[in-house]
């Protein structure tokens, strides 16, 4: 065998060995006729295979400039719409501000008519939401915040059923805070158990059950004042109130039935809340605070967030309520008052300045007492 046919053999058999592992060179050659087998057979199915990868490469290819041309297409005409957007959206500030304009126009002095009754609608709801005929009307001021609601937020014009109601109301009020007349309510005790009574309102200033038990009007509600005036007042309201006609001796708070109020300065509902806190820091270890009184005002109830577990209760503080004292408690409570020494802050008006005292108790101005000197 010649070297140089030895050398072909030898080629052919290394490019024999680049062939995939699919091909039939995977099997072992016995002679150098049944490699060159191999070799012709390797090279018809390399061919086969590049025909299709050409193919499928062509394939794609054109399938490829397809999605590109769609999307080209797709681009332009999203280009389109959105020039055709824009323009419309310009036109539509144009149509806007025309309209406007011309409902501006179009309103001439109403526009002003609407304001003063934008405000007359406030108004008149926030004297209704306190006031007493809301024990017997209630609800009469969603009506008017709605209707204010309507006229601030939007261009929507009132109806003149709505105009009409505003007037009603407003007529309503001030005839009811001239008229004496019963009706049936649901009533709070003391205790905070409600029931209905029979109850008559007085004007605008007070009302009263049919025992002669005056009522306050809060937050929608009516309660029994748990401290009822001293005097022949309560002994006036039930004979009013049982009555049938004549005149009859009534006395009223002219202050009216929240917030200042003669009769509610009666009740002790002092804002609490932040000397409790502070009493409580002050206890000695096995301590106990006492609080005697009806109700608490809820202004600054918010200082009960600053309680501290360590700083306020541990070391067995105790804080607890009683519903009476006697008078050996009081006595007692000012004998220790006075060795600690308490210096209790008091404010004295004379009788010409008693507006002045009310005005500061209805804007929560208070610091200590307010005393009303009637003579010296």
């Amino acid at each position: 065998m010649s070297v140089k046919y030895v050398k072909a053999a030898a080629l052919a058999l290394c490019g024999a060995l680049t062939f995939s592992a699919t091909s039939s060179f995977a099997q072992e050659a016995q002679s150098l006729d049944q490699l060159l087998d191999f070799v012709k057979q390797g090279q018809v199915t390399e061919s086969r295979e590049n025909r299709d990868r050409e193919a499928r490469f062509a394939r794609d290819k054109a399938n490829q400039a397809k999605a590109l041309k769609d999307a080209e297409a797709e681009r332009e005409r999203q280009e389109r719409r959105s020039t055709q957007l824009e323009n419309q959206f310009e036109e539509n500030e144009l149509l806007i501000a025309a309209k406007q304009k011309q409902l501006k126009e179009k309103l001439g002095t109403l526009t002003e008519l609407f304001g003063h009754l934008t405000s007359a609608s406030g108004d008149l709801a926030s004297n209704i939401e306190v006031s007493l005929a809301s024990a017997q009307y209630p609800d009469r001021e969603l009506f008017l915040r709605d209707l204010v609601g309507k006229m601030s937020g939007s261009d929507e014009l009132p109806s003149i059923e709505e105009i009409e109601r505003v007037w009603f109301e407003l007529l309503r009020e001030v005839r009811e805070t001239g008229v004496v007349t019963k009706f049936t309510a649901n009533v709070a005790s003391p205790a905070g158990e409600r029931s209905a009574r029979e109850v008559m309102r007085v004007g605008a200033f007070n009302i009263v059950d049919m025992d002669g038990n005056y009522l306050n009007f809060e937050n929608g509600n009516l309660s029994e004042l748990p401290r009822q005036p001293s005097g022949p007042y309560t002994g006036w309201a039930a004979d009013l109130a049982t009555a049938t006609s004549g005149t009859h001796s009534f006395g009223i708070d002219p202050t009216g039935p929240t917030g200042g109020s003669f009769l509610a300065a009666i009740i002790d509902t002092t804002p609490a809340w932040k000397p409790v806190v502070a009493a409580m820091a002050a206890l000695r270890p096995g301590g106990r605070l006492v609080i005697n009184a009806i109700r608490k005002d809820d202004r600054d109830k918010r200082e009960l967030l600053q309680l501290d577990y360590a700083k306020h209760l541990w070391s067995e503080r105790e804080l607890r309520t009683v519903a009476n004292v006697t008078r050996a408690d009081i006595r007692d409570c000012l004998q220790l008052a006075a060795e600690v020494p308490l210096r209790p802050e008091v404010t004295r008006y004379a009788l010409e300045d008693a507006n002045r005292a009310l005005c500061e108790l209805a804007r929560g101005d208070v610091r200590g007492a307010k005393v009303l000197v009637v003579r010296e």
